[in-house]
């Protein structure tokens, strides 16, 4: 049984992992890196830029990571690398993300689980503002309640339990 993805990829193997993706393509942020337990164990790593990441950078930043990773000590187990970009319906995760995603549909669930869907017109520091789209109710009335308004609402990035840009 491995250990847990914390436990085992250390913060200094996460950091060689980030200072790798910075040398082989400065413009690309990190996103997320997981590893995935299964009975093939996967090294998922998300990454982006501010204009959206190509293919041929991820496939560069894999060849470049599989070079560092291969002579880790930590990762002494077999397991598949993978480099992706977030893609459309993962949460945001980064402020930046929201600065990349002006103007596109965004779906947030608030910490008590109400939601709200809008056109993301503005972020800022502490918060970003919606333009709400139009809410439908379940047939059934069952589901969460949505937050409704017809003026752009400001929402506090504490308040969000999750973003994600829809289509």
């Amino acid at each position: 049984m491995l250990p847990s993805f914390f436990g085992m990829l250390i913060d200094q193997v996460q950091e060689q992992i980030r200072q790798k993706i910075s040398e082989t393509n400065p413009d690309v942020f990190v996103v997320d890196i997981q590893l995935k337990q299964g009975k093939q164990s996967v090294l998922s790593i998300k990454v982006d830029t501010d204009q959206g990441i190509t293919l041929n950078a991820c496939a560069e930043i894999s060849r470049a990571l599989g070079l560092l990773l291969e002579e880790e000590p930590t990762l002494d187990f077999p397991y598949k690398l993978e480099v992706s970009s977030p893609g459309v319906g993962q949460p945001l995760r980064l402020h930046r993300q929201y600065q990349q995603n002006l103007g596109r549909k965004l779906h947030v669930v608030f910490h008590d689980r109400q939601e709200l869907k809008g056109l993301l017109h503005h972020v800022d520091e502490e918060f970003f503002v919606l333009e709400p789209l139009p809410t439908r109710r379940s047939a059934r009335g069952s589901g969460p309640q949505r937050k409704t308004a017809s003026e752009p609402v400001k929402v506090a990035f504490s308040d969000v339990l999750e973003a994600k840009v829809f289509i």
